[in-house]
């Protein structure tokens, strides 16, 4: 019996989606699904398969300011190369691009009721404005080009969504 020497590549980079869990009076969160489903076609296609990227997901990020910080430090101990939130907004009918995300406003009560720390703001130490630091342009541009639609915003909004953004944001800039 012959076999072939299978050849191990590094991981050049490292990707982690995350989604939310449910929240309100909705049966399923929208974000955790499509989370869900990109990782099912991803294996689908790369689980056998040589590749240097890897995909990591995490579904269902229950809806609390504990739960974001917790799942944000989890985040940064596996020193991803990129980080891409996926969220719910009942409202829309693509996917939108966030351009930033704001330190100040969070002023919701989480689904365990309880309210951001520090009167609503993300972080004491940080910018009231943080930004993406990919050019979301070009993105947009390029997801057009392919007959995807989206749209590109600059207002995640003032609920866990933006909340877990700005943290993310501003971890990268602190470790850089």
């Amino acid at each position: 019996m012959s076999t072939t020497p299978r050849v191990l590549l590094q991981t050049l980079m490292h990707i982690i989606v995350t989604g939310f869990g449910l929240y309100g009076g909705y049966q399923d969160n929208s974000s955790s699904l499509a989370v869900h489903r990109l990782k099912e076609i991803w294996d689908d296609k790369y689980l056998n398969e040589y590749t240097t990227v890897k995909l990591s997901t995490v579904e269902n990020v229950p809806v609390t300011y504990r739960a974001v910080d917790e799942c944000v430090n989890s985040i940064w101990r596996e020193n991803p190369d990129l980080v891409i939130h996926v969220g719910m907004d009942t409202s829309v009918a693509m996917p939108i691009l966030e351009t930033q995300s704001y330190s100040r406003g969070y002023d919701k009560p989480d689904m365990d009721g309880s309210y951001c720390e520090n009167d609503g703001c993300a972080s004491t130490y940080g910018k009231p404005i943080l930004y993406c630091n990919m050019n979301l342009s070009k993105v947009y541009g390029k997801l057009m080009d392919n007959h995807v639609a989206c749209s590109i915003s600059s207002d995640p909004g003032r609920f866990l969504c933006g909340y877990m953004y700005y943290k993310l944001v501003l971890y990268i800039l602190l470790s850089s």
